[in-house]
């Protein structure tokens, strides 16, 4: 398979809010998830994904991101890569 189209609201649900887009195994090392998350969520806590990087978008709101043991606020339009090397933790700020 070269690739594919997912329509609006298309993907595998993976908890609350959570859906994904591409799977982790479609690319040796790239996954989406699309993530809606309410105000003060806490988030998934520091986690490290071996196989894969891990890239945040945000697109309204904004999002805490914990990397390399420093916290960083970002707004709407900001975005963030985590090597799959460093755990990173996201929640809503």
């Amino acid at each position: 398979m070269s690739g594919y189209v997912l329509p609006p609201g298309g993907g595998r649900s993976f908890g609350p809010g959570i859906s994904v887009k591409v799977e982790h195994g479609v690319s040796p090392s790239f996954a989406v998830f699309e993530s809606v998350v309410p105000p003060l969520w806490p988030g998934p806590g520091p986690h490290l994904h071996r196989e894969y990087d891990e890239a945040v978008y945000v697109l309204d709101g904004t999002v805490a991101f914990t990397l390399d043991g420093a916290e960083h606020v970002w707004p709407r339009a900001a975005n963030a890569l985590a090597r799959s090397a460093f755990p990173p933790a996201v929640a809503a700020a």
